[in-house]
């Protein structure tokens, strides 16, 4: 078995140091560590992992949307978020950007390596503690992303994290009217009756 590449975007001490533990007893897995970095050098050093994993503690809100967004762009590369939020409407809004997998800071590291080896074979990995949060009233789409253009995607996730409509049109670089146009499609596709009803949909 080929060992899978992966990279690891964070710059929490503690995490990484348990980390290196986690490496050393897993020899299907090699793990390169880097601090967030502007986003052109991420996009140059993708191509030689299969797994990036995400430290969403690492950075402030705002600069994790971006980076969400702008790796969204890369299909070549599967994506994990390590994550310590426990709010639903957040991983709901995560998986609207096509993220391949979502762990937990409060599991076992041995839960973030089953998570590699999955996304590694294109399935997606969500762990038990993240499915106990999402799976409360959810409705299931099946086949749902691939209805949604990856525009329609960017206004999901920015309305899932508290943007405004005139934030969101800042943060795109497009008007609020092409923004309720998306939304009016977005509903079609997904038979949604308002665009509200995207804080209890699950995209995975």
């Amino acid at each position: 078995m080929d060992k899978i590449k992966s990279l690891f975007l964070s710059c929490q001490p503690a995490v990484l140091h348990a980390l290196t533990a986690f490496i050393i007893s897993n020899p299907f897995l090699t793990m390169d560590f880097k601090d967030f970095i502007n986003t052109n050098e991420l996009k140059n050093n993708f191509k030689n992992y299969n797994v990036v994993i995400i430290d969403d503690g690492a950075v402030r809100n705002e600069e994790f949307n971006k980076i969400i967004i702008d790796i969204s762009r890369i299909d070549a590369v599967k994506k994990i978020i390590y994550t310590s939020k426990t709010e639903k409407k957040y991983f709901n809004s995560l998986t609207s950007f096509g993220i391949d997998g979502i762990v937990s800071s409060k599991e076992d590291f041995n839960v973030l390596g089953e998570a590699i080896l999955k996304v590694s074979k294109g399935e997606k990995y969500f762990s038990e503690f993240i499915n106990k949060i999402t799976n409360s009233k959810i409705t299931d789409y099946d086949g749902c992303l691939k209805k949604l253009t990856k525009r329609e995607r960017e206004i999901i996730y920015l309305r899932n994290n508290g943007f405004r409509n005139k934030d969101i049109a800042i943060e795109l670089h497009i008007s609020v009217k092409t923004i309720e146009n998306h939304d009016e499609h977005i509903k079609e596709k997904l038979g949604l009756k308002s665009i509200k009803d995207l804080v209890n949909l699950k995209l995975y």
